[in-house]
């Protein structure tokens, strides 16, 4: 028996979650970003049946560590992951070395302001320059840091 929309709740809760913190669109590619990293932390297990002459149907079944990290994680957390795995398929690879040397400037260094963290990010990692503007958004959307 197919499940209509409204019968998926909270998966659908998540998904609209994800597509809203996209500006109210997503890419095919971010979905499947997502569904493919599942499958490399092994929490889904991909398995793809040939369609037809030259068609693809991939099925993902939950595995134990998928199950056990839904147990962990509320809901609510879970809606914030998908919205923040939304945001991060958007941005260049740069943006996001520079967030992340950031963030790791304020939580490990101690550093206070957003500012000299990012001073300091970016004496570190100097082709990430043009990347500052984006990099500051993500982590001001994100609420990190």
């Amino acid at each position: 028996m197919r499940m209509t929309i409204h019968e998926y709740g909270q998966d659908t809760r998540a998904l609209l979650a994800m597509v809203k913190a996209n500006g109210g669109e997503v890419e095919t590619r971010i979905v499947a970003s997502i569904l493919h990293q599942a499958v490399l932390d092994e929490m889904l297990d991909e398995q793809v049946t040939p369609v037809g002459a030259d068609g693809m149907k991939y099925t993902y079944r939950l595995m134990t560590s998928g199950r056990d990290w839904l147990d962990v994680v509320p809901a609510r957390e879970a809606n914030r992951i998908a919205q923040a795995m939304a945001l991060i398929g958007k941005e260049h690879w740069r943006s996001l070395e520079l967030a992340a040397t950031v963030i790791y400037m304020k939580r490990r260094r101690r550093i206070e302001s957003l500012e000299d963290a990012l001073h300091l990010g970016l004496r570190l990692k100097p082709a990430c320059e043009g990347y500052k503007a984006p990099a500051r958004g993500l982590i001001e959307k994100l609420d990190i840091g």
